[in-house]
Parts: structure tokens; C-alpha cells; sequence
């Protein structure tokens, strides 16, 4: 094509591209937002939202920044399904301009567009860009406060380690988990001062120490105010019985194993694989963007998976890392392309073939075509449309003469990289409900039978009860020797955790008085996440 007609160092044809991806971004978090049922984690955020009535509830609130927003939200459009996820996925939109901006700076527009495209098609990011809670949000002042620490230490201005800080609290007014930055910048300091990289006119004690000195002021105040102003627990005893005390129910229940298989399967196994390259070669070259970004991704990881065995803890505690590893992963394709090594493509490639025959997807893709609810072939083309398109566009800025082998192999590792997140995504939409319970369905379906007096249980009350608008019983309360009574109708809405929480002669006792009435079972990540809704007479 003619380079007068098109032309990628023309900045309206950047800014059109980036725009381009912002709408195919947005109307993805869009699509079908307000259908999915709530979850119990999003119940929680519209309870803390509704709660918030006064400056003293804002205060007794340690992560009061987003409901106070969710508050607004809820004041201009209402409480729905729909206005719940409006804020996440405004801010998820915002992260594609940011993410651009970053990436460019850093590395330059190819990877640039790379990156925000795999972050606008990247089943993580849609999943909680469409959830009620306050991830999207939590990722983009985390984002913020880290590369503004990097551009503090790589020009020494301070004006960037001020802005690093006052969204690091930001960051931590909506997360605990946002305080993991002050070990990340602790360990990217000390390794720039032991490693054989070049030092940054930034790498000073002064630029780090703020970030020391203030987390411990700050606690202090904060449990001045909690204990001499509030009359509240300490934060160490509130901490200690959220997240150690009450969860060591859960050793064992998750490992380091489960821990990295589960972000791996939200990362997505060719961007984890790319990622990995990525950082191997700008370790090599002793980028510190490189070290920085790949302390970023693998660090906050690593610091779960060792206290998995002790605290429960679940892969969106890292979610936040997502835009790190995005980028690592677009240099890491960049590299590989660029390579004259076979042996690297080798390597590349067996990743690739060994980790997509580990991967969930497979296991899913053949249960729904086993059920013959075959995926939409629309998939398939829009991924060989995306593939053409984005090889084209790298091949158009790095200019520098290919072999044959490379081009073909490259446009089948971009393949594989856009249709496995198409491929997760159409599942998520069409056969998985946004990977939730479907409690709507459940319920409306006992609403529509339900007698007057009929009882209804629930291994989650509260989110039956949501939906219901009544009284539900929780399982612990449910005795099933004794139960149904003489005339008494009892309806089950029988989930996961529904069979963690009965005994087990509880199969026989289903088999002997229920009869099944719906079937919701959502088969997501390999597994088979049971939903289905019992009635149970004497």
C-alpha cells in the first residue's frame, strides 16, 4: 500500500488506531453487561455502598474511595445489575489510553498497539471491566503510581515520585493489597544497586525513602483514628482476623500450584508464555524498563503463592499486574519475531504447543461441542481478519527484510494470540453467563412455582434472598434427617458450595425427596461449576 495513503508515524492515524481500539473496547464491556446475575463479591459492594450515609461511615470505611463514587453512580442511574458495573467499565476503557501511553514511551508504538489491543480483548480485564467491584479501578491507579516511580528514578524529578505517592494512597484506599508497590519498588531499587545495569540519574535514597517513611506513618494515623476516634478494633487485629484467623480453615485448600495455574488461565497461555520471552530478552539486553516490568508481573505473584499454603487467596489479588505482563508479552512477540535464532523459535513454539494442550480451554471447548452447542464461526474469521491486520501493521513499522519462514510463523503465533482470547471470550458470553451463578434464572424460576409457606435454601442466603426478595435459609441451618416436614414444600438452590457444606448421606436424601427443576451448570476452566434448583417434598 502506497505510504502516502497510510502513514503510522502520522499522530491522527496513531490517535485513530488508538481510538479504533477504545470502541472495539468498550463495546465489548458493554455487551450484555446488565445480564449476568450478581455474585456474592458484587452483593458486598452494594451493601458497602448503600451503608455509606454519613462522613463517619466514610471514615469507619478502609476502602470508602470507590463506593463513595459507586454512591454517585447510584444517585444518577439507580441500583441495577447494569449501573452497578457502569464504573468498572469506565475505568477499564480508561486503562486502554493509559496502557498506549506507557507502552510507547517505553518501547515504542508497535508494541504500543499490541499491548492495548491484547488488553481490550483480554478475557481478565473484560470479566472484572463487567463486575461490580473496584478492580478495574484499583489496576488503573496502580498502573499510575508504578510508572511514576519509574519516571522518577529514571529522570530524577520528584514531581513524579509526589504523583507516585498520592495515587499509591489512592491505590491503597481501595485495595490492601495496593501496598504490595512498596516492596516492589524496594526490591526494582536494590536490584538496579547490585546488578550490572546501567544506574538511572534517579537511583537515590531520597526517591525511595517517602515511600517507606509515609506507609508507616500513615499507619499509625490510621490506627489512631481507628482506635481513639472511631472506638474501632486495631487494623492489625482486623487484618489478622479477616485474612489469617479465619482462613486457616482453607490450608490446603489452595497451593502455589493452584495459585499460578489460576492466573495463567486468566492471563491467557500464549500471553504468559510472550510475557516470559519477553522479560528473558530485556533482561538479557539489561533494559531497566524491562527489570522494572517484569518485577511488576512475576513479584506480587510469587508473594502469593508462598502464603497460599497459610492465607486463602484468590488470582484477582494480582490482577493488577495485568498491564506488566500485556507489555512484557508484546515485546516478548517483537523479539521473537526479530530473532535469526531457531533455536528461540523452537523453544517458543513447544511452550506454546505444550501449555495449549495443558490448557483449560481445550477441556472447555470440547464439552460444548460433545454438547453440540457449537461456538459461533464468527470467531474464526474475526481472528483471521484481526491476525492479517496487526501483521501487517508490525511488518509496516519494522521495516527490516524477513525470510519467508519468520512472516508465516509469525502470522500463526499472532493467530494463536488473538483467537485463544476470542476463543475464552465467546465461551464467556454465549455458554458460561459472565462465568457467574445464574441466580436470576434460579430464582425466577422458584418465584414463578413458589407456594405461600414454601421454604427456600440456599448455600448463599443472601444472594437468594436478593433476588427473591424474601427470606432464605442458609445450608448450616438445614438439617436434611429431619427434613421436608408433612405438607412442607422446600425449594434448593444447590451450588458448589451448597455440596462443601452437606454431609454425605446428603446424595441419597436428594435421590428419596427431590425432583430437579432447573439446570443452570456452568463447565468453566475444566471444571463443572453445578447450579441447579431442587424442589423437595415429603
Amino acid at each position: 500500500m502506497n505510504k502516502k495513503i497510510i502513514n503510522l508515524e502520522n499522530t491522527k492515524i496513531q490517535y485513530l488506531i488508538l481510538a479504533l481500539i477504545m470502541l472495539l473496547a468498550t463495546g465489548l464491556r458493554l455487551y450484555k453487561m446488565g445480564t449476568w446475575s450478581l455474585w456474592i463479591e458484587e452483593l458486598h459492594t452494594l451493601r458497602h455502598t448503600n451503608a455509606i450515609n454519613s462522613l463517619a461511615d466514610i471514615l469507619g470505611n478502609l476502602r470508602a474511595i470507590y463506593f463513595i463514587m459507586n454512591k454517585l453512580a447510584f444517585l444518577l442511574l439507580g441500583e441495577s445489575e447494569w449501573t452497578a458495573r457502569i464504573l468498572p467499565v469506565f475505568f477499564g476503557i480508561l486503562a486502554i489510553p493509559l496502557i498506549y501511553w506507557i507502552a510507547k514511551r517505553i518501547f515504542g508504538l508497535s508494541i504500543a498497539i499490541l499491548a492495548i489491543f491484547l488488553l481490550a480483548i483480554s478475557p481478565w480485564h473484560l470479566y472484572w471491566s463487567q463486575n461490580a467491584r473496584f478492580y478495574t479501578f484499583f489496576l488503573l491507579v496502580f498502573s499510575i503510581s508504578y510508572i511514576m516511580y519509574y519516571l522518577g528514578i529514571e529522570k530524577n524529578r520528584f514531581v513524579y515520585i509526589a504523583i507516585s505517592i498520592l495515587t499509591l494512597i489512592l491505590a491503597v484506599m481501595t485495595h490492601l493489597i495496593g501496598g504490595l508497590l512498596v516492596p516492589v519498588f524496594i526490591l526494582y531499587y536494590l536490584l538496579l544497586k547490585i546488578l550490572p545495569f546501567e544506574k538511572p540519574p534517579g537511583l537515590k535514597l531520597s526517591n525511595l525513602l517517602p515511600f517507606i517513611i509515609l506507609p508507616i506513618l500513615g499507619y499509625v494515623a490510621l490506627e489512631s483514628l481507628r482506635i481513639f476516634v472511631l472506638d474501632a478494633i486495631p487494623l492489625y487485629e482486623n487484618f489478622y482476623t479477616r485474612f489469617i484467623s479465619t482462613t486457616r480453615i482453607f490450608v490446603g485448600y489452595q497451593n502455589p500450584l493452584i495459585m499460578l495455574t489460576s492466573v495463567v488461565y486468566y492471563l491467557g497461555t500464549p500471553v504468559t508464555l510472550s510475557a516470559l520471552f519477553g522479560s528473558l530478552f530485556l533482561l538479557y539486553q539489561k533494559d531497566r524498563a524491562g527489570l522494572f516490568l517484569s518485577v511488576g508481573a512475576f513479584l506480587p505473584l510469587l508473594i502469593f503463592m508462598l502464603v497460599s499454603p497459610f492465607v486463602s487467596v484468590v488470582n484477582r489479588y494480582v490482577f493488577m499486574t495485568l498491564p506488566f505482563w500485556i507489555i512484557l508479552a508484546a515485546f516478548g512477540i517483537q523479539s521473537v519475531y526479530r530473532t535469526r535464532n531457531p533455536l528461540l523459535w523452537i523453544l517458543y513454539l513447544f511452550g506454546l504447543f505444550i501449555l495449549l494442550i495443558r490448557d483449560p480451554l481445550s477441556r472447555d471447548l470440547v464439552y460444548y461441542l460433545r454438547l453440540e452447542q457449537y461456538l459461533p464461526l464468527y470467531v474464526i474469521l474475526v481472528a483471521v481478519i484481526l491476525t492479517i491486520v496487526i501483521l501487517w501493521l508490525i511488518l509496516r513499522i519494522n521495516s527490516a527484510a524477513h525470510n519467508r519462514w519468520n512472516t508465516l510463523l509469525i502470522v500463526f503465533i499472532l493467530f494463536i494470540l488473538f483467537i485463544h482470547p476470542i476463543l475464552l471470550n465467546t465461551l464467556y458470553y454465549e455458554y458460561q453467563h459472565g462465568h457467574r451463578d445464574n441466580f436470576k434464572a434460579a430464582t425466577t424460576l422458584i418465584t414463578a412455582n413458589k407456594y405461600e409457606g414454601d421454604r427456600v435454601v440456599a448455600a448463599i442466603p443472601a444472594m437468594a434472598a436478593y433476588y427473591l426478595e424474601g427470606e432464605t435459609e442458609g445450608v448450616r441451618d438445614f438439617d436434611a434427617n429431619v427434613e421436608p416436614q408433612s405438607e412442607q414444600r422446600i425449594w434448593l438452590i444447590k451450588d458448589y458450595g451448597f455440596d462443601q457444606q452437606m454431609g454425605n448421606n446428603f446424595a441419597d436424601w436428594l435421590d428419596q425427596y427431590c425432583t430437579m427443576k432447573g439446570n443452570w451448570d456452568n463447565f468453566t476452566g475444566g471444571n463443572n461449576w453445578k447450579m441447579r434448583v431442587y424442589l423437595c417434598e415429603a
